[in-house]
């Protein structure tokens, strides 16, 4: 047995020392990495050959205390979208019932609204606005058609308005005999005589009787008219609590709006029709009397006209088209001399024979034709014999003499032509001057009879605006009288009134599921925000996150305490015992504290954050843990204020153990408790600390002598408290946190303002958990604990 105990140790070195080579060699050893069972396991075997090789009288191994703070030479942790995964999880299973009960109670809420409210039931009719029937009234004063109207959407949006107005709403309440009731706010109608709804050519029946306003205006409020999308369609709708009634509404606001339409065509074309027949009667004496007029000027003034003109009128114009033309002959003349000129003095053969090619007058068979041709090939000849042989060859040169001399002969031709050019500028002078003296005698003699020929247009366009107004009142007069006797109006029905079956507000349905929906949001939020707000302990991986070692968990109950015992209040009845279920974690803690130091005694204080019975409770089962297996076991009670160790060691050990707080007077004696296992109470003395005696350099080497282990219960830890200023007497700490009670900013500003305490704690326990809420935080913890406890 202990040759194996020894391979393992030296196995174990050898695994220890292969990895401070790798730190050596700058490799990075990712502790996360190792799982928590893995670590256990480790720190049990290490507990296990030290204590066993180090009874043996072999020389103990130097294992470093785990500093909380991560190592500089570790990676940082990976970023994993699965645990963001886990943590929506874990949130959503924790609130669910906060969002169930937000959802349930907006669903009652829902359900006693739709109990109370009263439902309205809608009804609609669609108009549709034909245009096409009406275009042979296009034209008419009397009924504007959409034709008239700047655009459709104008058009539309007129007829909405006419719907809604209160003539409509006076036709409808006439004709369902419609009375409101104020203290039920409803309408309702009366039992009226059926009337035939057809269209017919007389106008339809208008009563005077006056409308109740309140009638009117609950009509108003519950129509609703509106165009469907883009269309010339109409959509009228009318809610209320009876759907018969809404029914009859819908179908009597349809049948009112054409009424009022044919009613009101009806009424302008038999004003239009009057007016206009008193208007014809007037226009046309006049326009006689305008005609007779224009016929006695004309024939006193001798004024002879064909097609509606005068002769001289005529005349006069002719002479001037003529003018204009002569004109334009004559500046084209005068610019084919006056360039062609040009290019003969200039010698400019090219352009002379350019020019000639577009002159009129040259026959085919003209010398300077032949001539143009001839120099046009000696030309040729020239550049190709030049261009093979060199402009001073011999041949170049008579072919260059030859071109010389056409080009003279063209030039004599040219000079010839321009005198031509020059007669035919003559010729169109003199014509211009012609047609120019005859204008002049014209123009004199049409001024003579100008002043008449005024006189005469003016009673022409009197005569002319008599007529067209005649002729176009008299066209009106005439579809006036034929609008008298058509029965159509600018709209029809396209859908018939139908009575519902089911209400359209509330919807039930949607209703509900709104109600649940926002419920449950409000739940979710609400539940989000208790989560963001809960800064306490409720796992072991908020603990690790802090660099603290976690060391398990402790059910509520478990300690043998009340639970509803807090802070330092200790029940009388409260005992505290060994249960199996807390083996683990006691030896946990132990393998834990082991590791922080090597030393044959050592001095560990276990610290809360605030006066927990739990804190106390642990002390004592550690300190009863240690005794059961043969470890001399010194326990203190360092809480002066509290006294709950002191407290719970009386009530778990028998009667004749000897209790020093029990005295009147503060006591240094050691009352042994049992085997293994003494206690010492620790009280205020007026002149100082008895805890800090206790925990002085002298005291502390003859308690190392004599125990193996040295357990103080101290007072609730705070960045400047007792528990802070002996953090360095310590060779290790055990951190007790109450599940949900103890804040974690609490701890970690304990850790940052205290660098002893932070580098001598060994880990945390989390007491008092509740094992039906632990497993919505970490199920793998609730498992462990329920396994434990069965």
């Amino acid at each position: 047995m202990i040759e194996h105990i020894s391979a393992s140790r030296s196995h174990h070195i050898a695994d220890a020392q292969l990895k401070r080579g790798c730190r050596r060699a700058r490799y990075k050893f990712n502790l996360l990495s190792l799982t928590r069972h893995q670590v256990v396991t480790s720190c049990r075997l290490l507990s296990v050959l030290d204590v066993g090789y180090a009874r043996n009288g072999g020389p103990s191994v130097e294992i470093s205390p785990i500093s909380p703070r991560r190592p500089a030479n570790v990676e940082p942790d990976v970023y994993e979208p699965a645990a963001d995964l886990r943590r929506i999880g874990g949130v959503v299973r924790r609130q669910f019932k906060l969002a169930a009960m937000g959802a349930g109670l907006a669903a009652l809420l829902a359900l006693l609204f739709l109990y109370f409210v009263q439902p309205l039931y809608l009804s609609s009719v669609k108009i549709l606005l034909d245009v096409n029937q009406n275009q042979l009234l296009a034209s008419s004063q009397s009924s504007p058609t959409p034709q008239s109207a700047t655009t459709a959407e104008d058009f539309v949006a007129t007829q909405m308005a006419v719907i809604g107005s209160e003539v409509v709403a006076g036709r409808v309440a006439r004709s369902l005999g419609l009375t409101y009731n104020p203290e039920t706010e409803r309408l309702s109608s009366q039992p009226a005589s059926e009337k035939d709804t057809r269209l017919t050519t007389a106008p339809p029946a208008e009563t005077t009787d006056p409308v109740d306003p309140a009638v009117v205006h609950a009509l108003n409020r519950a129509l609703s008219v509106f165009r469907v999308e883009k269309s010339m369609v109409i959509e009228i709708d009318v809610t209320d609590p009876d759907p018969a009634l809404a029914e009859a509404m819908a179908s009597a606001y349809g049948q009112a709006y054409l009424d009022d339409q044919l009613g009101a065509r009806y009424e302008s074309a038999r004003n239009a029709a009057t007016w206009l027949e008193n208007r014809i009667v007037r226009l046309r004496n006049q326009s006689l009397e305008a005609n007779a007029e224009v016929e006695t000027f004309r024939k006193q003034n001798n004024l002879v006209a064909t097609d509606g003109r005068l002769l001289s009128d005529q005349q006069l114009q002719q002479l001037n088209d003529r003018l204009s033309e002569a004109r334009s002959n004559l500046t084209r003349a005068t610019a084919r001399e006056t360039v062609f000129s040009n290019a003969v003095d200039t010698r400019n053969i090219d352009s002379i024979l350019s020019q000639i090619t577009s002159m009129s007058g040259i026959t085919p068979d003209a010398p300077i034709l032949s001539l143009r041709n001839d120099y046009l090939g000696a030309n040729e000849r020239y550049r190709e014999v030049s261009a093979r042989w060199g402009a001073e060859n011999d041949q170049a040169r008579a072919i260059r003499a030859e071109v010389d001399r056409l080009a003279n002969q063209i030039l004599g031709e040219a000079a010839r032509l321009r005198d031509g050019l020059a007669g035919d500028v003559r010729v169109a002078r003199s014509e211009v001057d012609a047609i120019t003296n005859s204008v002049a005698s014209t123009t004199s003699q049409f001024q003579a009879d100008n002043s008449t020929l005024v006189q005469l247009r003016n009673l022409e366009q009197r005569a002319t605006s008599y007529n067209a107004l005649y002729l176009d009142y008299l066209t009106r007069y005439q579809e006036a009288v034929q609008q008298q006797t058509l029965s159509m109006t600018t709209g029809r029905q396209i859908s018939n009134a139908q009575k519902a079956n089911l209400p359209v507000f509330p919807r039930n349905k949607i209703v509900l599921a709104l109600a649940v929906f926002l419920g449950a949001a409000f739940g979710a939020g609400a539940g989000v925000a208790r989560e963001l707000m809960d800064n306490s302990f409720r796992s072991g991986a908020a603990v690790e996150r802090l660099g603290v070692p976690f060391l398990g968990y402790v059910a509520r109950g478990s300690l043998g305490l009340d639970p509803s015992a807090k802070g330092r209040k200790i029940p009388a009845h409260g005992t505290v015992g060994m249960d199996g279920a807390l083996e683990p974690v006691l030896a946990k803690t132990m393998i834990a504290v082991r590791m922080r130091r090597r030393d044959s005694c050592k001095v560990v204080g276990i610290v809360s954050l605030e006066p927990s019975a739990a804190r106390s409770a642990i002390t004592l089962l550690l300190a009863r843990h240690e005794a059961a297996r043969g470890r001399r076991v010194l326990l203190i009670d360092g809480d002066s204020a509290g006294h709950a160790l002191t407290d719970l060691a009386r009530a778990a050990f028998p009667p004749e153990a000897a209790f020093d707080a029990q005295q009147d007077q503060p006591t240094r004696r050691t009352a042994p408790l049992a085997e293994h296992l003494d206690f010492q109470a620790t009280q205020d003395e007026p002149g100082g600390s008895l805890l800090t005696d206790l925990l002085s350099l002298d005291r502390l080497a003859a308690v190392r002598d004599r125990y193996d282990t040295v357990l103080v219960d101290l007072p609730p830890a705070e960045p400047i408290s007792e528990a802070s200023a002996l953090a360095a007497s310590f060779d290790a700490f055990v951190g007790v946190l109450e599940w949900g009670g103890t804040r974690t900013d609490h701890l970690r500003a304990l850790l940052e303002a205290n660098s002893n305490l932070r580098n001598r704690l060994a880990g945390a326990v989390v007491v008092v958990a509740n094992p039906r809420r632990l497993k919505l935080y970490d199920r793998e913890g609730a498992r462990r604990l329920r396994d434990r406890a069965l």
